[in-house]
């Protein structure tokens, strides 16, 4: 077989070691430096199961693009003859300032003056470098979590030896992992760091209209209003041909690469990273083209057209009914024309409430606009540790300071039960006028909380 073939060829099996499991062979693993070396079917029979990004046409997808001139490894580990676990690996150069704001940040920029690599270094990643809450591990049986995890760190540490890279990180994890063990790493003097929460919201609901009849008067109040602007009270997600929905006024549409082309994706999607305050790594153009290409029968692109002019645009991913809000690209010099972005987001809902979906996820930032239209926060962190003692103690006595948890303040989007019983969440809670003061204009404005609870404590 092809795959036996490049096994035997390519890769490099280490000493085995003794399996906890009675009756069952001791692990095994095989390191591979690409995934064009690995047989799709074996790489998804244990992958496809967990999410489209862990698939081999999503993997390729970055890999072929050279993301951030990164380097790739690809571990399988075996028991005997059966594949129960996988690990995608990737190194790239990273500033470890990326989440500190304020002062701090001000003052590293201007050391960077002088010393233009301060903080900055290659870091050997269990993940890709691609920054959409996902991590790079999948095992098949949580009762092999802890061998495998052993087995995965002494790769990584002779992968970092070898190629001379300083830290080694496992990223990005949340609650929906814990039965992977991944806590077991700080066994091995990894820290637990804070990384931007996730949002995510259930959607339990058989159209739009019940979706506003849950929200809260002011969430619902300001939806209406930006949809009014268009001429509507929903949605209208256009799926014509683009010939016949040619108009005046912005109009969702579900677009074709006639309609909006890898191309014209990826230059509002840098207009995008030219505003962000956070951001890991950047893609490339080559990316998108692949991303078309690989993903086009679990992908839709929905854009807001004016005339033939595209003003925003969103990729979105439908699998295992979970819709993935995966990337957005905008044209700011339109963007507050017709409310383009708050529309999309509207549009995004709406059509995954048309697709029969039970959940939408809707990425990092921005935080505030996504809580409003029902959002909710899933905490992420990863797990980091220097490979020198003289790096890794720093890095332990100011990880408050280089990784801070980041909190939201919560939005109160439903109704008293409206979701409650769905998330577990207390929607319900005493109202204040400085409470709804919040609510009501950090969804106008879309500012941050900060900015808005200021402006209270001095309005009391």
């Amino acid at each position: 077989m092809k795959t036996s073939f490049l096994i035997k060829q390519l890769s490099r099996i280490s000493e085995n070691f003794t399996s906890p499991h009675f009756g069952e062979m001791p692990l095994r693993v095989v390191r591979l430096q690409s995934i064009h070396d690995v047989d799709e079917k074996l790489w998804d029979s244990i992958n496809a199961k967990k999410d489209l990004f862990h698939t081999h046409r999503f993997i390729r997808s970055v890999e072929d693009a050279k993301v951030e001139n990164s380097n790739f490894w690809y571990l399988l580990f075996y028991s005997g003859e059966t594949l129960v676990g996988t690990a995608v690996l990737s190194s790239f150069i990273v500033s470890l300032d990326l989440f500190i704001g304020g002062i701090i940040q001000k003052f590293i920029l201007a050391l960077r003056l002088f010393l233009p690599h301060l903080l900055k270094v290659r870091i050997l990643f269990c993940g890709l470098p691609i920054s959409i809450g996902k991590n790079g591990l999948a095992i098949s049986n949580p009762s092999w979590s802890e061998e495998l995890l052993r087995f995965l760190v002494k790769e990584m540490d002779q992968i970092a030896h070898k190629h001379k890279i300083q830290m080694i990180c496992f990223k990005e994890f949340s609650k929906d992992n814990e039965d992977q063990d991944i806590g077991i790493l700080t066994k091995f003097q990894f820290i637990r760091a804070n990384s931007i929460p996730y949002l995510r919201m259930k959607i339990p609901w058989r159209n739009f209209q019940s979706y506003l009849a849950a929200m809260r008067h002011n969430y619902r109040r300001h939806m209406l209003r930006s949809l009014k602007k268009w001429g509507h009270s929903e949605p209208m997600i256009q799926t014509r041909p683009f010939s016949e929905t040619i108009s005046d006024k912005p109009a969702l549409i579900l677009a074709d690469p006639s309609v909006c082309s890898h191309q014209q994706f990826y230059e509002l999607y840098l207009a995008v990273m030219d505003h962000a305050d956070i951001k890991l790594e950047t893609l490339n153009e080559a990316f998108f083209e692949n991303l078309y290409k690989n993903i086009n029968q679990d992908m839709e692109v929905l854009a807001v057209v004016e005339g033939k002019q595209v003003l925003a645009a969103a990729i979105l991913t439908v699998y295992h009914n979970v819709m993935t809000f995966l990337l957005a690209g905008l044209d700011y010099t339109k963007l507050k024309e017709s409310d383009v972005y708050f529309n999309l987001l509207y549009g995004i809902v709406s059509r995954a409430i048309q697709r029969g979906c039970t959940r939408l996820d809707l990425g990092q930032t921005p935080y505030w606009l996504k809580q409003c239209i029902g959002g909710q926060e899933t905490p992420v962190y990863f797990f980091i540790r220097a490979e020198r003692w003289y790096l890794h103690r720093p890095l332990k006595t100011f990880q408050f300071m280089l990784f801070p948890e980041r909190k939201l303040q919560p939005a109160h989007v439903f109704r008293d039960g409206g979701l409650s019983n769905l998330s577990g969440l207390p929607f319900a809670r005493e109202r204040t006028p400085d409470a709804d003061f919040l609510d009501s204009n950090m969804y106008r404005k879309g500012e941050n909380y900060e900015t808005h609870a200021y402006k209270a404590k001095n309005r009391s």
